[in-house]
């Protein structure tokens, strides 16, 4: 079922929403006119008409995260770092901004990243980043957030090709988008599951619930982990729709 017509989903691209720790927000990303980073609010049970969100100027701004219980936004762009250096054509650089009252604070670039072709990630709640980086291989690494910035990228063992999109609670399992052969479609949603011993399970395609000839890609969960959001372009725009999130129990078993 699609989420939020005409709100989240709209015609055009939209990227995975991800919601403040109380369900009452919510912040997602639109490649078009007026696109960027966008927000909407609960307001008499309804989702608001959306706003972008102020970040600044100087470029695209898109895959929103929030963690720190929602004291901080992560965010891909295309704007050029301080020093004035710019991603690659059709990828981006990373930035953190901070919440200050009602608004966003400047945003900071987290520079350690940048190679031209930083590209999709996802983010736990404590900052920690799994990321796809180079322009082929596409391995999937852990980033740990420390103190005043990030540790080296460790790939994931045994290796995973594809583009993060979701990092569950305690990084019990990990959500990508891949074109395995076999597979659905252009591009699926598989799952793996973390190990006791701290490595990864066998690639589980996400099933036909989920997953059609069409491009699917991105994932988020609600604050109660009851729904399962992810984008697909079964109906020719890339558009989000939810599910219950009970199917990744039914994966791990």
């Amino acid at each position: 079922m699609r989420f939020a017509p005409g709100i989240v989903s709209t015609k055009g691209p939209d990227g995975p929403p991800r919601f403040t720790p109380d369900g009452k927000e919510v912040y997602w990303s639109h490649i078009g006119p007026g696109g960027g980073v966008l927000h909407s609010s609960i307001l008499d049970g309804r989702w608001s008409y959306p706003e972008r969100v102020s970040l600044g100027a100087g470029g695209l701004d898109v895959v929103p995260f929030l963690f720190d219980n929602g004291r901080r936004l992560f965010f891909l762009s295309t704007r050029p770092l301080p020093d004035g250096r710019r991603p690659r054509p059709g990828f981006f650089t990373f930035w953190i901004a901070a919440r200050e009252g009602a608004k966003w604070g400047a945003p900071t670039a987290i520079e350690s990243f940048f190679s031209g072709w930083d590209d999709l990630s996802a983010m736990t709640e404590d900052g920690t980043l799994y990321l796809s980086a180079g322009e082929k291989s596409r391995v999937i690494s852990r980033v740990p957030a420390g103190d005043g910035g990030y540790a080296v990228a460790t790939p994931l063992s045994p290796e995973k090709t594809g583009f993060p999109a979701l990092v569950g609670p305690g990084e019990q399992y990990l959500v990508y988008s891949s074109a395995m052969d076999g597979g659905f479609g252009a591009s699926d949603l598989y799952i793996t599951f973390r190990r006791g011993d701290g490595t990864w399970g066998p690639s589980i395609n996400m099933g036909p619930q989920i997953n059609t000839k069409a491009f699917e890609h991105f994932a988020s969960l609600s604050p109660d982990g009851k729904y399962l959001f992810f984008c697909s372009e079964r109906d020719g725009d890339l558009d989000v729709y939810w599910m219950s999130a009970r199917i990744l129990d039914d994966l791990r078993r």
